[in-house]
């Protein structure tokens, strides 16, 4: 299955080395797949209810998130 990952660089809960070991392994399956990390984000970036919001990467990785549903026909 296609694989859209959305991570904040400053995500504490999910290290930037676990990011890169799942880029690298969707690599090496050839799988379809995109890896999208935002360096000004943390953890929940996309929640506008939280203090973590970075509006900035929520709305890129929304409209990120629309294409990819689209181009995969989920939407």
């Amino acid at each position: 299955a296609p694989v859209l990952g959305l991570y904040g660089a400053l995500d504490e809960s999910i290290p930037q080395e676990s990011v890169e070991t799942m880029r690298q392994a969707l690599r090496a399956a050839n799988a379809n797949s995109e890896i999208v990390v935002y360096p000004e984000a943390g953890h929940a970036f996309n929640a506008d209810y939280r203090p973590s919001y970075h509006e900035e990467s929520a709305k890129d990785g929304w409209q990120r998130m629309l294409t990819w549903f689209k181009q995969h026909g989920v939407s």
